[in-house]
C-alpha cells in the first residue's frame, strides 16, 4: 500500500495503525496511516525547493513542516503533522510505535530497521477506510543486544537506559558540543544514509538552522552570519 509519489517525495517510511484509539481526531476512525522520511531524501528534495525558491527559506521560518504539508494537499482523509504548528494534538511516537515504524531506542527516538534513528515522522492520515495494521515490530529491536555507544559517547551522560531530556536540552543550549548534531545519534551502529550537517543542525537548533540553510544556499536572511559559519562550511 505505498504511496509512491509521497515515497520519492522524502515521505519513505509508510505504516499502518488501528484507528479505534482515535475517534478524538476523526469520529469513525479505523485506520491511522503514518508518514515518516526514512535518510536523506526529504531534506534534499527540500533543499532542492529552496534553492529553486529562496522565498521558502528567507519568509518561512517552518518551512520544512510546510514543505511536507505541501506533498499531501489535495489528498483524503484527516491529515495530523508531527510540527510546532500543527493544533491537534497526537502522540506520534506511541502511534508510530503502534503502526511499526520502528522499535523503542535508548535515544528516545524510534529505531527504524533501515534507518535506524536517521528518520523523522512527519505527519498521519485519520481514515474512515480499513487498512490492515502493519505494526507493531515483532521482537526488542537492535538497542537490546548491542553495547550501546551512544551512552559512553554522550559528553553530558544525558543518555542511559533512558534518555535524560531535561539535561542533554541544557547543555545544548549552553555549549557548543552538540550544536551539530548529537553525537550519541551519530554512535549508533543501526542506520544508513544519516543526515548531513546542515539537517542536523536544522533540528537540534532550528533557527540557527536555518541561518546555516540560508548562508549555504546563499539567501541574505538580513540577519548577518550565523555564528561560527566557517567550520560549517568546511564540511559541506
Amino acid at each position: 500500500m505505498i504511496d509512491e509519489g509521497l515515497a520519492a517525495g522524502g515521505l519513505n517510511v509508510q505504516a499502518v495503525a488501528d484507528g479505534a484509539p482515535y475517534q478524538d481526531v476523526l469520529p469513525g476512525c479505523r485506520s491511522v496511516v503514518v508518514y515518516a522520511s526514512g535518510g536523506r531524501r526529504l531534506w534534499e528534495r527540500f533543499v532542492e525547493r529552496c534553492k529553486a525558491d529562496p522565498a521558502w527559506v528567507r519568509e518561512r521560518p517552518h518551512a520544512l513542516d510546510l514543505h511536507v504539508r505541501s506533498l499531501v494537499t489535495g489528498r483524503p482523509g484527516r491529515w495530523v503533522f508531527c510540527s510546532p504548528t500543527e493544533s491537534t494534538f497526537v502522540d506520534f511516537r506511541l502511534l508510530a510505535h503502534a503502526a511499526g515504524v520502528g522499535h523503542a531506542s535508548r535515544l528516545g527516538l524510534l529505531m527504524h530497521p533501515r534507518w535506524g534513528t536517521w528518520m523523522g515522522i512527519r505527519a498521519a492520515c485519520f481514515t474512515t477506510e480499513s487498512i490492515e495494521p502493519t505494526g507493531p515490530l515483532p521482537g526488542d529491536g537492535p538497542c537490546a543486544p548491542c553495547d550501546a555507544p551512544c551512552i559512553a559517547t554522550c559528553p553530558v551522560g544525558a543518555v542511559a537506559e533512558r534518555v535524560d531530556i531535561g539535561r542533554c536540552a541544557r547543555f545544548v543550549d549552553e555549549e557548543e558540543t552538540c550544536k551539530g548534531g548529537c553525537l550519541s545519534r551519530r554512535a549508533c551502529p543501526v542506520g544508513e544514509a544519516p543526515y548531513d550537517a546542515l539537517e542536523q543542525a536544522w533540528h537540534t537548533d532550528h533557527a540557527r538552522g536555518r541561518r546555516l540553510l540560508a548562508a549555504h544556499l546563499g539567501v541574505d536572511l538580513g540577519e548577518g552570519p550565523p555564528s561560527g559559519w566557517g567550520a560549517w562550511a568546511k564540511k559541506g
